[in-house]
């Protein structure tokens, strides 16, 4: 039996994301189709990476309920297995077109994967961990961009990078991809209510740049993991858990 605000809640999602599917085009977003394609004509997708597909990508990165502990926005999808391009296809397909039944921070090979359950996870040597791994494991993800792009802003073969092009103005819908992406995603944190919502890196943490923070939640800016960030994002979540 779900409550009221489950149903609200799914069919809100449920809208959002017919409403991508519907507005994720050629003609809405003509940039962001032309980086895709230099990217797919380049062919430079290294162990993990594939083409990307000109449809709706992967909006949340885990199952979505209302009132978690802990949410977390990240900046944009990269590859989802690390080393297996087959297995990272079959992997974005439990991503897709609706909210997942799966956690891709659990479940799924990644380099972003690993090192989130590294830093929820237990001490081991020098690292202290946040030693809550079932809180990562019920918590909400979703990315601020809503898009699959492999890990770097700019692969070889694109004349641009992603933050560039999402910035352009749509044609048609009078607002840029980034804009787009980010003012639903505050709306989705409007509706979901974390406790707690931790915005990994510097493009994440732009998402409040122009918006007011969400009233009754702790926001919370947290280093990326990579490049030896994980040690670092452990420590600014931990006074919040």
């Amino acid at each position: 039996m779900y409550t009221d605000k489950e149903i609200e809640l799914k069919t809100l999602i449920d809208q959002i994301y017919k409403d991508f599917e519907r507005d994720f085009t050629e003609e809405n977003f003509p940039s962001v189709f032309d980086w895709i394609e230099e990217v797919n004509r380049a062919g430079n997708f290294g162990k993990g990476g594939h083409p990307i597909a000109l449809s709706a990508a992967p909006i949340f990165q885990t199952p979505v309920h209302p009132n978690p502990k802990l949410m977390i926005v990240a900046n944009n999808n990269s590859w989802f297995d690390s080393n297996d391009s087959k297995a990272a296809q079959k992997n974005l397909a439990q991503l897709v077109g609706a909210a997942p039944t799966v956690s891709s921070y659990m479940a799924h090979d990644t380099t972003f994967g690993r090192s989130m359950r590294k830093v929820f996870g237990r001490d081991k040597g020098p690292f202290s961990g946040l030693n809550k791994l079932g809180v990562l494991e019920d918590c909400v993800g979703i990315n601020r961009l809503w898009i699959q792009i492999g890990p770097d802003d700019k692969p070889k073969g694109a004349s641009r990078g992603m933050k560039s092009v999402a910035a352009d103005l749509s044609p048609i819908l009078d607002q840029s991809f980034r804009n787009y992406c980010e003012s639903r995603t505050r709306q989705l944190i409007e509706a979901i209510q974390p406790e707690v919502l931790v915005l990994i890196g510097s493009e994440a943490q732009t998402l409040y740049q122009h918006a007011p923070k969400p009233k009754g939640i702790k926001v919370v800016d947290a280093r990326h993991p990579a490049r030896g960030g994980e040690q670092k994002m452990a420590d600014s979540i931990r006074p919040y858990l």
